[in-house]
């Protein structure tokens, strides 16, 4: 059986969370209650929870934020349920274009989504790099402020966002830095989360840029957070560049998208 998910399904998304093999801290049971449980669908059998996914919509696309199954419970369709459900939610809110992401050697995943008829669109690397080492790096003369939400068009289009991405990152709270050049054309942007510490996405369009960004978010680091993680998407060069400096690759992602 395949239904919305309830806040006291907190403990077994926590289980299945797990399952995903990421260094993201486990979200809170206040983050599962009043964002993640009201855009997520769970499957039972013989009354347990075996998987879960949780999703957003924005102005035009949705997106599947985590898909989990339990390992007892894999290989028997619950993978194929819950994106089939969460494909449905979408046709029903008008949406009619979905993407999300996957582990580049998670084999079976890929599959079952290029059997939903999605396809990739581009590669992402996951960085982290030391905020000693960032400050050694140098800038470029690109200026770096707030984006205030009359930025927001100007910037996804700039940038290559899907529309909307801005403003409901904007309601998670998180810090929205975009860089500009001398021509105020925007050439960057980071959305920064000081306690993960992460920045999701984090697009630059050249190296110096992305260092100006960087400097912009390490003046609202944690102290007792010695690095920062970088979701580096569509820019393999520049993520190239950053290990060269001494940042490590922690993961290589497939950006998926289809057509509903």
């Amino acid at each position: 059986m395949i239904r919305h998910a309830r806040s006291d399904d907190y403990a077994a998304f926590v289980a299945l969370f797990r399952e995903l093999g990421i260094d993201d801290p486990i979200p809170t049971p206040e983050y599962w209650r009043d964002t993640l449980a009201p855009e997520a669908l769970v499957v039972e059998r013989d009354g347990a929870v075996v998987g879960v996914t949780t999703y957003y919509r924005l102005a035009r696309a949705g997106h599947v934020r985590h898909l989990a199954v339990d390992p007892g419970a894999r290989r028997r369709g619950v993978a194929s349920e819950l994106m089939t459900g969460v494909s449905d939610e979408f046709r029903a809110a008008g949406v009619d274009e979905w993407h999300l992401n996957v582990k580049d050697d998670n084999t079976a995943a890929i599959q079952l989504y290029e059997r939903f008829g999605m396809a990739v669109e581009y590669r992402t690397v996951v960085v982290a790099i030391t905020w000693d080492i960032a400050r050694h790096l140098v800038p470029s003369t690109a200026s770096v402020t707030s984006v205030e939400p009359s930025d927001d068009d100007d910037v996804e289009r700039a940038l290559d966002l899907v529309a909307g991405r801005i403003a409901m990152l904007r309601k998670r709270g998180v810090l929205l830095f975009v860089a500009r050049d001398g021509s105020l054309a925007p050439v960057g942007l980071s959305a920064f989360t000081p306690s993960l510490p992460g920045a999701y996405p984090f697009r630059a369009t050249s190296y110096p840029h992305a260092v100006a960004l960087l400097h912009a978010m390490a003046r609202h680091r944690l102290p007792h957070l010695d690095k920062v993680q970088l979701v580096i998407e569509n820019h393999d060069e520049l993520a190239q560049q950053l290990i060269a400096e001494g940042a490590i690759a922690k993961l290589r992602l497939r950006h998926y998208v289809g057509s509903l």
